[in-house]
């Protein structure tokens, strides 16, 4: 992998300015992560070029040493190699040389052990690059997780229809972990809602993150809820974070635009299957209405359920004609909060949604 580090420096004052450019070349290795015996040395190889034209002067350090007491980390810079309790050195690399790097571990006990390599310009000390190399030595436990993002994480929907984006989380690492999830850069309409649901249990608005705990190799999904109030666009960051190795983290951005519905009021122009237009408010307290379109005349029962299967609520319509409906359900006194499952059935279909209920 190549990184490239560009700085430049204005030398006069007040008068028309030169500007002088200064280019050096990080190329890393692919893995900078290695699992090894207790007692095997490791020595990662970095080859950096001078790009500029003229020689030129940098500092490579060691530093944000994290090890256990017994391991040793050094650093070598050409032929020359320092001592492990000289943490830093400056050198000299001629116009479109390459020179080479090593930083080495020494574990001498189980356990993970990170330094971080520094490189900086001694000319222009504003230019500089940095990166991370960890070594796990022995049998120990090791963080990780695996995000399956949604196929599209923008989509376009209907005002007041509620939209999830939904992934699956899996614990790749070799322990039982908590995942900290959040919900940041909200950036949407006043009366939109998002919501973050881990599992089964979903959280109202107001909470914006929450510990997710997966047992190793285990899954569990995880929704990120969008209810727009008006029209508008709206963007939402989700950031997953582990507490075993707060290193281990990723995040993601979301984006929903909501429109009106293009079809005027009184048209006769309907979907050709039983659908579920919308439902809002999504989560909702105490009532929801449900916006609903029939294909063709018929009888339509409208149920929910609990996430046991236990019937909460069962609304008929006979002899219905084909058209758009609204059904308003109202909370009962003995629904916790939670999620419920909206199911409409015709006579020769059955579609689900899935509701938040906030008490």
């Amino acid at each position: 992998m190549k990184r490239n580090v560009l700085g430049i420096l204005l030398i006069a004052l007040c008068l028309p300015f030169a500007v002088q450019a200064s280019l050096f070349e990080l190329e890393l290795p692919e893995e900078r992560r290695a699992q090894v015996e207790f007692d095997e040395f490791v020595s990662y190889h970095i080859n950096m070029t001078n790009l500029g034209a003229e020689l030129d002067s940098f500092r490579v350090s060691l530093t944000g040493d994290d090890v256990p007491a017994d391991w040793t980390t050094s650093i070598c810079v050409g032929v020359s190699c320092l001592p492990p309790f000289v943490r830093s050195t400056s050198f000299i690399i001629n116009g479109l040389a390459t020179d080479s790097i090593l930083v080495d571990f020494q574990p001498l006990s189980e356990g993970r052990g990170s330094v971080w390599l520094l490189v900086e310009s001694l000319n222009e000390p504003f230019m500089a690059d940095s990166a991370e190399f960890v070594v796990l030595a022995g049998e120990i436990d090791e963080a990780g997780f695996e995000f399956d993002p949604p196929e599209e994480i923008e989509v376009t929907v209907e005002v007041g229809e509620f939209h999830s984006f939904h992934s699956d989380l899996t614990n790749t690492g070799t322990l039982l972990d908590t995942f900290d999830l959040f919900l940041y850069g909200d950036d949407y309409p006043d009366d939109w809602t998002t919501s973050l649901c881990f599992g089964p249990l979903c959280l109202p608005p107001f909470i914006r993150e929450h510990p997710g705990i997966l047992e190793a190799g285990a899954s569990d999904t995880l929704l990120v809820d969008f209810s727009p109030g008006s029209e508008g666009t709206g963007t939402l960051w989700l950031k997953i974070q582990s507490r075993y190795d707060p290193s281990v983290v990723d995040s993601l951005q979301f984006i929903l635009h909501a429109v009106t519905n293009a079809v005027q009021e009184g048209s006769q122009q309907l979907p050709q299957e039983l659908t579920i237009e919308t439902i809002y408010p999504n989560p909702f307290n105490n009532a929801t209405t449900i916006h609903y379109s029939l294909p063709k005349a018929g009888n339509i029962s409208i149920q929910v359920y609990d996430l046991a299967g236990r019937t909460v609520s069962t609304h008929l319509v006979e002899a219905a004609s084909a058209g758009r409906y609204t059904y308003e359900f109202q909370a009962t006194a003995n629904m916790a909060s939670g999620i419920y499952i909206l199911q409409l059935q015709s006579a020769s279909q059955s579609i689900n949604s899935r509701m938040i209920y906030l008490k």
